[in-house]
C-alpha cells in the first residue's frame, strides 16, 4: 500500500476515530521511500521559529520528511516524539511564533498511527487543543486552515457510527458541526495564503472529489502535478495528485 494511503485505509473499527482526523501536513506515515532525507529531530535540524514554513522551514520539512519514509514504526514514533519536545522548547521560548505551533501539530500527527487504541484517544484530543491554540494565535496561519480542512474532511469521510464513537470519546463541537463545505473554504483559504505548498491543493481535489466534483478538482490536483518542486515530500505528493487525476479520468 502506497504510503499516501495510509490515513484513510490503515485501520478499521474503533482505533480509526483518531485516524480520521490526521493532520499531517504531507503525508502519513507508511512505508519507506529510497533517497528521502533522513536527518534527526536536532535542534538544528529543526531550523528557526517561523510564521512561513514553506520557505524559511525548509530544515523543519526535512525532519518530517526523514521521519514520515522511516521503515520501522517504533523508530518514527520516537522521533515523531522527540521532534515534539524539541518544538515544544521552542513554543517555551516564543509563544507568539504561530509557525511552531504549526510544526507541533505536523510532529503530533506523525505518531497517531503508531499508537495503541487508547493512544490514539488521547494524542487526538492534544491535536484539536493544537489547532485551537493556533487558531487563536494566528486565525489566518495557512498551516491552522489546512489543519481546520483535514479536522473537517475525516470527520465527514467517517460515517455516522464512527463519528458518533469519536464525538462521545473525543469530544469537541467541530466532531459535532463539521461540514464538507468548511474543509473547502479551509483548503481554499491555505491555497490562497501558500500558492506553492502542494499539500493544500492535493487536500482540496482529494475533498472535491470525495463529494462527486469531478470537473472542479481537476485545476487543484492538476495544479499539484505542474508546480515545481520545493520541499522533501513534494514528489510523493505530485504521484499521489497523478493517481487521484486518473481515477477521476476513469470515473
Amino acid at each position: 500500500m502506497p504510503s499516501w494511503a495510509m490515513p484513510r485505509l490503515c485501520l478499521s473499527g474503533l482505533p480509526a476515530l483518531a485516524a480520521l482526523m490526521l493532520l499531517l501536513p504531507d503525508l502519513a506515515v507508511g512505508q519507506g521511500v529510497a533517497g528521502a532525507p533522513d536527518s534527526g529531530p536536532s535542534r538544528a535540524a529543526v531550523g528557526e521559529p517561523t510564521t512561513d514554513p514553506l520557505h524559511r522551514g525548509r530544515p523543519f520539512t526535512t525532519t518530517l520528511a526523514g521521519i514520515v519514509t522511516l521503515e520501522g514504526s517504533g523508530e518514527r514514533l520516537d522521533r515523531a516524539r522527540a521532534l515534539e519536545t524539541e518544538l515544544r522548547e521552542r513554543a517555551a521560548e516564543d509563544p507568539s511564533d504561530p509557525g511552531v505551533r504549526w510544526m507541533i501539530i505536523a510532529a503530533m500527527s506523525l505518531q497517531v498511527d503508531e499508537e495503541s487504541a487508547r493512544g490514539k484517544v488521547q494524542i487526538t484530543r492534544r491535536i484539536l487543543d493544537e489547532v485551537e491554540l493556533l487558531g487563536a494565535l494566528a486565525p489566518d496561519h495557512p498551516g491552522y486552515h489546512h489543519a481546520k480542512g483535514r479536522l473537517h474532511a475525516g470527520v465527514m469521510r467517517s460515517g455516522p457510527v464512527l463519528r458518533w464513537v469519536a464525538q462521545r470519546l473525543v469530544g469537541g463541537e467541530l466532531l459535532r458541526s463539521a461540514s464538507w463545505a468548511e474543509a473547502e473554504r479551509h483548503f481554499e483559504r491555505a491555497a490562497e495564503l501558500e500558492p506553492r505548498a502542494l499539500h493544500h491543493r492535493l487536500e482540496l481535489g482529494q475533498v472535491l472529489l470525495d463529494q462527486g466534483k469531478r470537473d472542479a478538482a481537476h485545476a487543484p490536483l492538476r495544479a499539484v502535478v505542474e508546480t515545481p518542486s520545493e520541499l522533501p515530500l513534494d514528489t510523493l505528493l505530485r504521484e499521489r495528485a497523478t493517481v487521484l487525476l486518473g481515477d477521476e479520468s476513469e470515473g
